[in-house]
């Protein structure tokens, strides 16, 4: 059986030039296509090498941070006596904490419209529930808006109803009757659940990293 010849070629193999002769225009094409191809893949691959570094240096601080955790948790088993770093951190992992606590029958809906006043919100959070097969009376604990003059990466306004629900079950039944909205009126509003401010800036940190890494891959 005959063997079909390897190829072993690199990258910078590539001639900067097509060199001597005569050439048609299609060569010639093809050859600036090839060369333009081969710098795209050879600044793909300094890339992919700068983001498995930068992964590598994440995933090395997430042990560290771990061990750190674990250490911590063990000496207060223990009952050994913690310096005052370690004391502020279990002091906040206890406020995290908490406040998951009070905020995990919470939901968040986006995109009822600002500005109407308790009313139009008390009215939009209603046409919301009847979407979703739930009762206020029956569900729903109490809701608010949150008043913020912060805005939007398009410069409008923050437009969010925080909304509580009675049970674990009302929450999980809202949030799975979300995408029913998409076929009503409300196509434009959302439901998610809330989070506590620790939460949202860990997710604002990682949508930042994804569109950086997004944006170096372009």
């Amino acid at each position: 059986m005959e063997t079909q010849p390897s190829f072993d070629v690199s990258l910078d193999d590539f001639p900067t030039f097509i060199g001597a002769g005569s050439h048609s225009e299609l060569s010639k094409k093809l050859f600036r296509f090839v060369g333009t191809l081969c710098k795209l893949v050879k600044d793909q691959n300094v890339k992919i090498e700068q983001l498995e570094l930068k992964l590598a240096g994440l995933e090395a601080g997430r042990k560290e941070s771990s061990y750190e955790t674990d250490l911590v948790l063990s000496n207060v088993v223990k009952g050994k006596k913690q310096s005052e770093h370690t004391q502020v951190l279990i002091a906040s992992v206890n406020k995290e904490l908490s406040e998951k606590a009070r905020i995990e029958n919470n939901v968040i809906v986006s995109g009822v419209g600002a500005g109407g006043g308790d009313e139009h919100d008390m009215n939009k959070v209603n046409e919301v529930l009847q979407v979703l097969n739930l009762d206020r009376d029956r569900d729903v604990k109490s809701q608010r808006r949150i008043r913020t003059s912060r805005k939007r990466r398009d410069g409008s306004g923050i437009d969010m109803i925080v909304v509580e629900f009675k049970c674990e079950a009302g929450k999980q039944a809202a949030l799975r009757g979300a995408r029913r909205l998409k076929d009503s009126s409300l196509r434009n509003v959302y439901i998610y659940p809330d989070k506590t401010p620790s939460e949202r800036i860990l997710d604002a940190n990682l949508r930042n990293e994804r569109d950086k890494r997004n944006n170096d891959l372009d």
